[in-house]
């Protein structure tokens, strides 16, 4: 039996708003330095097929750094999410690095949407968090 296809989220549009806290770089804190990134999204309103949503249990974020591919075994982040607004946001704190961020959308049974768009495009630099 071939899974039900669900919804999409065509149009990520995260908007990388910025707040960086460097964080661990005295004398007795080993951590490297962090910053926070917002990812920002429009939720979905339907499934693939064009019904109605209406079993969207949360969203998966997922990153990786340039030259790598994205692991979709391993997110960054799950949001349990039912109620869901009409732009979601997020905040994440992550090391020092270079970024791109996809987002995914699952349902009540586990499924998953396919990624949304890169943020940044793929075309364009990567996400920079100093360091």
């Amino acid at each position: 039996m071939r899974p039900k296809e669900i919804f999409s989220i065509p149009f990520l549009a995260i908007s990388l708003l910025l707040s960086f806290i460097l964080a661990g770089c005295g004398p007795e804190s080993p951590k490297p330095p962090e910053g926070k990134v917002t990812l920002a999204w429009e939720a979905p309103e339907k499934n693939a097929d064009g019904t109605d949503l209406t079993d969207l249990a949360g969203y998966k974020i997922f990153c990786r750094n340039p030259g790598q591919n994205f692991d979709f075994t391993r997110p960054v982040a799950t949001i349990e999410d039912r109620v869901t607004p009409n732009t979601v946001t997020h905040t994440l704190s992550l090391p020092a690095g270079e970024y791109y961020f996809v987002v995914k959308a699952y349902d009540d049974s586990g499924n998953e949407s396919e990624p949304s768009n890169s943020a940044p495009p793929e075309t364009d630099p990567p996400h920079r968090i100093p360091g």
